[in-house]
Parts: structure tokens; C-alpha cells; sequence
């Protein structure tokens, strides 16, 4: 009798513990001077962190999920910028996402910061995150190198950012 109580009890602590799911993705990372490009397919959750780069995030194909409250709830999004040290967690589900990680002192940076403040996750702007996500879908799947990966990353940032000449309506 004795075994099968602390077999129960190993069994019911089990059920009560949060599954982790780990994030499995294939891609590419490139980097500069003030910022990185992420762009792949995944799945999985990330675990709850933050860190000090505005992180926007463009879904290529698909749609991803963020949430800013640990117990809150998740929000679907298809572009999203989390400002610097927002606490985050990230979830998809074999979504084409790109993940452009910009400083926040770099000019970008700090037009990010004017455009969205710190006042947590936001939706990017359709027309611009739109015209970003085009691009970067087109580098990718035309096999762009590394330096051409890198400038249409840039132009993108530019782009979200307000930086660059008006944005097309789309």
C-alpha cells in the first residue's frame, strides 16, 4: 500500500507541473554592428525571458504567439515589436518567422523607442510590417548570401523603424 501512495503522489506532482516545450527551429542568424537577423521555421515555446534589444518579429508564412504577463494570456500576432527588457514569452507552431533584434542606442533603436515607447508588446503597423515581411520572405527564398541577408534585414529594421522613405500602401 505504502508503494502505490508514493507512486500516486509521484504521478499527481507530475500532472501538476507546467509541460516545457522547448523551441526546435532550422534557419539562419546573421549580425551587425547594431542589430541581428533570426529568420527560419519553428515550433515550440520559448522560456519566459527578456533581454536588452527591441525584438520585432514578422511572420513570413503562418502566425506566431507572445505573451507579456507569465499567467496572462497569449496573443496571436502576424507582426509585433516587444521593447527593450520587456519580459516576454514567444510560442508558434511551424510558422516562417523572422526575428530582427535591433539596439536600442543605434538610430533605429531609438526611433523604435520614440514609435512604440516601453509600454510593452504592440502590433507593428500592417503596411510597413507587410512591406518588411516581402522582403525578407523574397531574400530568403531567392537564397540571398550573407551580405545581401544582412542589407535586406537592415532595409527591413529601416522600414519598422520609419527610418527609410514612405512605405507603399499594401
Amino acid at each position: 500500500m505504502t508503494d502505490f501512495k508514493l507512486d500516486t503522489a509521484l504521478a499527481s506532482a507530475a500532472q501538476r507541473r507546467r509541460p516545457v516545450r522547448t523551441v526546435a527551429a532550422s534557419g539562419r542568424i546573421y549580425f551587425w554592428q547594431s542589430g541581428s537577423l533570426w529568420i527560419g521555421q519553428g515550433r515550440g515555446r520559448s522560456e519566459w525571458h527578456e533581454h536588452h534589444a527591441h525584438q520585432l518579429a514578422l511572420a513570413l508564412q503562418g502566425n506566431f504567439r507572445f505573451r507579456a504577463d507569465r499567467n496572462g494570456v497569449w496573443t496571436e500576432y502576424t507582426a509585433t515589436v516587444v521593447p527593450s527588457h520587456c519580459a516576454h514569452e514567444f510560442e508558434l507552431e511551424g510558422a516562417s518567422v523572422a526575428h530582427l533584434f535591433v539596439e536600442p542606442e543605434s538610430t533605429e533603436g531609438r526611433a523604435l523607442s520614440m514609435q512604440f515607447g516601453a509600454g510593452g508588446l504592440a502590433a507593428l503597423p500592417v503596411a510597413p510590417a507587410r512591406a518588411a515581411a516581402a522582403l525578407l520572405r523574397e531574400a530568403l527564398q531567392g537564397h540571398a548570401d550573407a551580405e545581401a541577408m544582412k542589407a535586406t534585414a537592415r532595409a527591413a529594421v529601416a522600414l519598422l523603424a520609419g527610418t527609410a522613405g514612405p512605405v507603399p500602401a499594401s
